[in-house]
């Protein structure tokens, strides 16, 4: 029973260039690289890091006007359905302790929420899309 829950899963990933084993996670916080996927259980929704968007937050150590915003494209493929893409943002200065200010997003009967994105911008440095880990949370509503 359990090979054919996910046999649908390796056919999925198989269709994807530089194909990531997939990560099984719950409806604790998680952890997703730039490019990698996780299957949540029980619901066996997968989630995918597809893009980051853009990381205009304020570096740590600079004093700016606006705290800035950084964007990233999820793809979130539910069972028996297409995949969709989601756009996730977070404020600059959010971290996992700040969960007044973080953002979700609510669709298909799951809440997916961006809890942090690293690593934070430092002055001058500049980091790759490759380098970012997403901290997520995606829970049944």
């Amino acid at each position: 029973m359990r090979s054919t829950f996910f046999l649908p899963i390796f056919l999925f990933l198989a269709c994807e260039s530089d194909v990531v084993e997939p990560k099984i996670v719950g409806e604790d916080p998680f952890t997703l690289r730039y490019g990698a996927m996780a299957v949540v259980q029980p619901s066996g929704v997968i989630l995918r890091f597809k893009e980051l968007l853009g990381d205009s937050r304020c570096p740590l150590e600079v004093m700016c006007f606006w705290e800035g915003r950084a964007d990233l494209r999820v793809g979130l493929h539910k069972p028996g359905a297409d995949e969709i893409d989601l756009q996730l943002s977070i404020d600059g200065y959010v971290s996992r302790e700040d969960t007044a200010r973080q953002s979700h997003v609510d669709t298909l009967g799951y809440r997916i929420k961006l809890l942090q994105l690293d690593p934070y911008p430092r002055w001058p440095s500049q980091h790759t899309a490759e380098q970012y880990v997403a901290h997520l949370t995606v829970t049944n509503l």
